[in-house]
Protein backbone atom coordinates (compact mmCIF):
# COMPACT_ATOMS: atom_id res chain seq x y z
CA UNK A 1 0.00 0.00 0.00
CA UNK A 2 1.69 3.15 -0.83
CA UNK A 3 1.05 6.82 1.06
CA UNK A 4 1.71 8.38 -2.30
CA UNK A 5 -1.19 11.41 -3.22
CA UNK A 6 -1.58 12.38 -6.69
CA UNK A 7 -2.73 15.99 -6.72
CA UNK A 8 -5.04 17.25 -9.67
CA UNK A 9 -5.89 20.65 -9.21
CA UNK A 10 -9.75 20.98 -10.03
CA UNK A 11 -10.86 23.74 -12.44
CA UNK A 12 -14.51 25.59 -12.42
CA UNK A 13 -16.55 26.34 -15.27
CA UNK A 14 -14.80 29.30 -15.74
CA UNK A 15 -11.08 27.62 -15.99
CA UNK A 16 -10.12 28.74 -13.04
CA UNK A 17 -8.33 26.28 -10.47
CA UNK A 18 -10.00 25.58 -6.86
CA UNK A 19 -9.58 23.84 -4.08
CA UNK A 20 -12.19 21.98 -2.56
CA UNK A 21 -12.99 22.35 1.50
CA UNK A 22 -13.25 19.29 4.00
CA UNK A 23 -14.51 19.85 7.01
CA UNK A 24 -11.66 18.36 9.13
CA UNK A 25 -14.20 15.92 10.88
CA UNK A 26 -13.80 13.75 7.71
CA UNK A 27 -10.53 13.79 7.39
CA UNK A 28 -9.11 10.23 8.73
CA UNK A 29 -6.68 10.40 11.54
CA UNK A 30 -6.98 14.05 12.10
CA UNK A 31 -8.20 14.37 15.69
CA UNK A 32 -5.71 11.92 16.87
CA UNK A 33 -3.02 13.55 15.43
CA UNK A 34 -4.21 16.83 16.56
CA UNK A 35 -4.54 15.33 20.23
CA UNK A 36 -0.85 13.88 20.15
CA UNK A 37 0.17 17.43 19.17
CA UNK A 38 -1.55 19.24 22.09
CA UNK A 39 0.27 16.14 24.16
CA UNK A 40 3.54 17.38 23.23
CA UNK A 41 2.59 20.53 23.71
CA UNK A 42 2.17 20.54 26.83
CA UNK A 43 4.83 18.32 27.58
CA UNK A 44 7.40 20.93 25.98
CA UNK A 45 5.76 23.28 28.25
CA UNK A 46 6.41 21.71 31.54
CA UNK A 47 10.09 21.26 30.51
CA UNK A 48 10.24 24.63 29.59
CA UNK A 49 9.27 25.64 33.12
CA UNK A 50 11.30 23.05 34.53
CA UNK A 51 14.28 24.54 32.86
CA UNK A 52 13.71 28.34 33.53
CA UNK A 53 13.43 27.09 37.04
CA UNK A 54 16.57 25.67 36.81
CA UNK A 55 18.18 29.01 35.05
CA UNK A 56 17.13 30.90 38.29
CA UNK A 57 18.29 28.32 40.34
CA UNK A 58 22.04 28.29 38.91
CA UNK A 59 21.81 32.57 38.98
CA UNK A 60 20.97 32.30 42.23
CA UNK A 61 24.08 30.15 43.14
CA UNK A 62 26.21 32.36 40.93
CA UNK A 63 25.50 35.40 42.92
CA UNK A 64 26.09 33.82 46.35
CA UNK A 65 30.04 32.44 44.99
Amino acid sequence: MSNEINVRYLVDREGERYIPITHSQYVIGLNDTISGLKNEITELQEEQLKMQEEIKLLEKQEEVD
